[in-house]
C-alpha cells in the first residue's frame, strides 16, 4: 500500500528547515518526544548488510506519496530526495506523473513561481511572508541547486507563461544576482554558478558590482555555521563543500580561499564526528555540540542534514569508517522507524538525499523506483 506523505512540525523561524502547510495545520498531530533508546549493535562491517539496510530505507521514502496538491516546497524536496524520476500522485485520475516534467510543462504549484527577468529567470522566495513559509522556496536559488545536484541538464526546457525557456536561464539569474554586499544567502548560488559557469572569470552583476566565484566563496566562508544559519549551517557547508570539490577535481592542489574552504571544512567534520550520539545519530544542535533530545522529526531533520553533507564532504574510505557506517544505519533506522507514521517533509528528504549520495559512493546508482499502480 503506497502511504500519503503529510507535515508535521510547528511554525519555525525563516532559518529552520521544518516545512509545514497550512492546509493540514490543524489536523496534524505534533510528534510525541523519542525516548533514549536501548543500543543496537548493528554488524559494521558488513557491507551487504548496510547496503540492504540503505535501500529498504529509501524505498520507504520513495513508497510515500507525493500529492499533486502538496505546497511547492515539499514537492521539490521529494524531487531532491528522490531524484529525477520522482512522481506526483493525482488522486481525481488515481495516476501517477514525473513531478519535474509536470513543472517542466508549466504545470501550475501552490507556491510555485517563476519570474522572468532581463537576465533570466528567477524563482520567488516565500520564506520573508509568515503565511508562506514552507509553502513556496525559503531561501534564494534552493531550487535551482537542488535540480542541478540531480541532473537535470542546462538545456532542459522549462515553460513559463506562454514562452519557453531553458534550465539554463534559471541559472544566468542565480550568476546576475548574487552580491556579497546586499546581505543575501549565496549558499545555492555556489552550486549554481560553480556547475554552469565553472569557477573562474569575473562579471558584472545586475547590480552594476564586479563579482567573481572566489569572491562568493569568501563571503560564504565568513557568514555563520553554528548559529543563525538555516538547518545548523549544513547547507553554507554543502554549498561551500560542493564548490571546493568541484576546485579540487579541476585544479588538483588548492591555496587561497580554497585552502580556507578545506580547514573549514576540516573543522566541522571533526565536530560532527565529536558531537555524534551513541546511537550513531548526530547532534539536535547540529554543528554547536552534543545533544540528543526533541521529536523524532526534529532528530530526523538534524542527522538527515548531517549525514547528507558529510556523505558529500567525506574521502571514500572515510565513508566506510566506523563513525560513518553507525551514522548511516542511525539515519536509515529513523527513516523506517517512522514507516507508519507521518514524517516532517524536509527532515524526510534531505535524509534520503544524503542515503542516497551515500549509497551511490559505495555501491552505485540505486535502482529506480517504480510505484505500483493503485
Amino acid at each position: 500500500m503506497i502511504r500519503p506523505l503529510f507535515l508535521l512540525g510547528v511554525v519555525a523561524l525563516v532559518v529552520s528547515c521544518a516545512p509545514r502547510d497550512p492546509d493540514v495545520r490543524d489536523q496534524v498531530k505534533k510528534s510525541a518526544p523519542v525516548a533514549e533508546p536501548e543500543l543496537v549493535q548493528h554488524p559494521v562491517g558488513d557491507m551487504a548488510h548496510l547496503k540492504k539496510r540503505l535501500e529498504d530505507a529509501l524505498q520507504d521514502v520513495r513508497s510515500r506519496d507525493i500529492p499533486k496538491t502538496k505546497a511547492f516546497w515539499t514537492i521539490f524536496h521529494g524531487i531532491l530526495g528522490n531524484g529525477l524520476d520522482t512522481k506526483l500522485y493525482d488522486a481525481d485520475s488515481k495516476s501517477y506523473r514525473n513531478a519535474l516534467q509536470y513543472i517542466r510543462e508549466g504545470g501550475s504549484i501552490r507556491g510555485m513561481e517563476f519570474i522572468a527577468f532581463e537576465e533570466g529567470l528567477d524563482v520567488k522566495t516565500t520564506a520573508a511572508d509568515n503565511n508562506l513559509i514552507f509553502v513556496g522556496q525559503g531561501h534564494q536559488d534552493q531550487f535551482v541547486a537542488e535540480i542541478i545536484q540531480i541532473g537535470l541538464p542546462l538545456d532542459a526546457s522549462f515553460r513559463v507563461g506562454e514562452r519557453d525557456y531553458k534550465f539554463r536561464d534559471f541559472c544566468k539569474y542565480s550568476k546576475a544576482n548574487a552580491s556579497v554586499t546586499k546581505n543575501q544567502e549565496l549558499s545555492w548560488a555556489l552550486i549554481v554558478i560553480g556547475e554552469a559557469d565553472g569557477l573562474e572569470g569575473e562579471w558584472k552583476n545586475r547590480h552594476g558590482e564586479k563579482i567573481t566565484f572566489a569572491d562568493i566563496v569568501r563571503y560564504e566562508l565568513e557568514q555563520p555555521i553554528e548559529a543563525n544559519a538555516a538547518c545548523g549551517g549544513t547547507h553554507r557547508l554543502f554549498g561551500l563543500t560542493w564548490a571546493y570539490n568541484s576546485r579540487l577535481r579541476q585544479k588538483g592542489a588548492v591555496d587561497g580561499v580554497w585552502a580556507q574552504t578545506r580547514d573549514k571544512i576540516q573543522e566541522y567534520v571533526g565536530k560532527a564526528k565529536k558531537y555524534q550520539n551513541g546511537d550513531g545519530s548526530f547532534s539536535t544542535k547540529y554543528l554547536a555540540g552534543k545533544e540528543r533530545t526533541g521529536t523524532m522529526d526534529q532528530r530526523l531533520g538534524s542527522t538527515g542534514h548531517v549525514f547528507e553533507w558529510l556523505a558529500l564532504a567525506l574521502p571514500d574510505e572515510e565513508l566506510k569508517a566506523r563513525w560513518m557506517q553507525e551514522a548511516a544505519y542511525a539515519t536509515a533506522k529513523m527513516v523506517l522507524d517512522q514507516r507508519a507514521n507521518d514524517v516532517d517533509s524536509g527532515s524526510l528528504y534531505h535524509a534520503a538525499h544524503g542515503l542516497t549520495l551515500y549509497y551511490d559512493r559505495l555501491f552505485g546508482k540505486l535502482p529506480v523506483w517504480v510505484p505500483a499502480p493503485k
